[in-house]
């Protein structure tokens, strides 16, 4: 008997959206199999399954693309805890540069709680250049005192 895939509607054999959850892993495996990890994380973060599953989903893969997607998400709270960071200052957020750029290598410890940094890991402030922790949210911005806009 057939059934239709309640994610995408398609004609399957499957119950709910399972096709197209197949269809995700095997694009996924494919694209690990290519070496094309930045596509696989992409693919990751656009799929529009649930969070849980899909953290499962990703403990079950390699760790290549765990890896990818932890630090992919380390850097999206460390960007939102650094917006959180210049709003209780009333600073304007600018952006931030990412890791990929190539830049000389930096490593320091934030001035507000001590943890260590790391350009090669961590992202920067558009705005003043430093190194923003991503434990507190950080940057130069706010040392020693607030700089004004």
């Amino acid at each position: 008997m057939q059934k239709t895939c309640s994610k995408c509607g398609a004609e399957t054999s499957y119950d709910g959206d399972l096709h197209c959850r197949k269809i995700f892993i095997d694009e996924i495996n494919n694209l690990l199999l290519l070496h094309e990890l930045e596509k696989a994380k992409d693919l990751y973060f656009s799929a529009s399954f649930n969070n849980e599953w899909k953290k499962n989903f990703l403990f079950r893969q390699g760790r290549e693309l765990k890896d990818l997607i932890l630090d992919e998400e380390q850097r999206i709270e460390a960007k939102q805890r650094h917006e959180k960071f210049l709003a209780s200052f009333g600073m304007r957020y600018e952006g931030v540069s990412s890791v990929s750029v190539p830049r000389k290598h930096r490593s320091t410890y934030c001035y507000n709680c001590k943890e260590s940094l790391d350009n090669s890991i961590d992202i920067e402030c558009n705005k003043c250049g430093w190194i923003i922790c991503r434990c507190c949210g950080a940057c130069g911005c706010g040392y020693p005192s607030p700089k004004t806009e």
